[in-house]
């Protein structure tokens, strides 16, 4: 799979909002969770720059994560 498209699973499960018709919907929450333009989300999707192989990891991480339940976070922190 190529990185724009692993980019693109994860942010659409993370981000997206299924009731929303506009299929870019994710793009926006994306590039203010990285603190980046969404320029530069655009250039990624585009093959114009290259995605920071941190980017999938921290996306990767948010979602095993979010799999957590609260209270499992509450019983640790």
């Amino acid at each position: 799979m190529t990185q724009s498209k692993e980019l693109q699973k994860l942010s659409k499960e993370l981000f997206g909002n299924p009731e929303d018709p506009n299929p870019n919907n994710w793009i926006i929450p994306l590039a203010e969770y990285l603190g980046i333009t969404r320029q530069a989300v655009y250039l990624w999707l585009g093959n114009k720059r290259k995605i920071p192989q941190v980017v999938i990891m921290a996306l990767t991480m948010k979602r095993q994560l979010d799999r957590i339940p609260d209270r499992w976070k509450k019983a640790v922190g």
